[in-house]
């Protein structure tokens, strides 16, 4: 099994090359010549940065469909993990009826709304009940790090922040991971820090305001989160070239750990191969 997996990983190089190195390179190149320029200002690059992180609420939105149980644990943990219950709230956008009956009953101060199908839709459902003046968007498998809050609310203040990111990591569990797990996670470090690309499952946050400028997420069955982060990126570059001050996607020290149990099940290479796919079809 671990040869089947880095003959598949090495396989993908060159895929993961055109699919995340090309595109960067090339929006690179049309931001210095000046493209990107309605997207910057619908993405308000100009704007001011929040101020005094004590202040700011943070939405968290989640969506769920038929995760009732993981989606009470990420919630438990995000609230045992914070550095302070105050000034967040959290929204659970739920596609089934039984997912959302248990998540209505539970002790938990959540907000549940219920959405049509497909991730994307569910994201935008909740981003449009949130109150808070930052989005974080979490899924539901996914274990926050000690003082999320206080990490976001500072990277949100900070000039320059466009969109930002946790490191990604994997909870085993207390199991040893699969084989070729590993390096898959410090590539997506890697991807994440040099190409300003992280992914969803590093739970993505912004501001609302910027959300809405952009249009939220495309509605699209997959790879919603590369297409969003991919246009706030460009704004990022235009606003860099213009101002001659960084703009970029900020990927914070702390790790999020999504759950094992999606590589278990489907398979390493069958994951990586699936997700190479989608990429190459942006």
């Amino acid at each position: 099994q671990t040869l089947v997996v880095w003959t598949v990983s090495a396989f993908l190089v060159p895929f993961n090359f055109f699919s995340t190195v090309v595109p960067y390179v090339w929006d690179l190149a049309l931001a210095r010549a000046g493209w990107f320029e309605a997207l910057s200002r619908a993405a308000m690059m100009d704007a001011e940065p929040l101020r005094n992180p004590a202040n700011i609420l943070i939405s968290v939105v989640i969506p769920a469909f038929h995760e009732a149980d993981s989606v009470l644990r990420v919630i438990r943990h995000a609230s045992t993990h914070m550095q302070t219950q105050l000034r967040t709230e959290f929204i659970v956008a739920v596609v089934d009826d039984e997912t959302a009956q248990r998540l209505e009953e539970s002790e938990l101060p959540i907000t549940v709304v219920r959405c049509s199908s497909g991730r994307s839709s569910a994201l935008n459902a909740g981003a449009a009940l949130a109150r808070g003046e930052v989005l974080l968007f979490v899924h539901a498998d996914c274990l926050l790090p000690r003082f999320w809050d206080l990490e976001v609310r500072t990277a949100a203040c900070r000039e320059g922040v466009v969109i930002g990111a946790f490191r990604f990591g994997i909870d085993c569990e207390g199991r040893p991971p699969p084989p070729g797990l590993s390096a898959m996670a410090r590539f997506a470090t890697l991807r994440s820090q040099a190409l300003q690309l992280p992914y969803g499952d590093q739970a993505i946050f912004v501001r609302k305001d910027r959300f809405h400028g952009v249009g939220g997420f495309g509605d699209m069955p997959l790879m919603e989160d590369f297409d969003f982060v991919r246009r706030l990126r460009r704004a990022g570059m235009h606003a860099s070239f213009k101002t001659g001050r960084e703009h970029r996607v900020h990927i914070l020290p702390l790790t999020a750990l999504c759950s094992v149990r999606r590589w278990e099940r489907k398979g390493v290479s069958t994951v990586s191969v699936t997700n190479q796919a989608m990429l190459l079809l942006q």
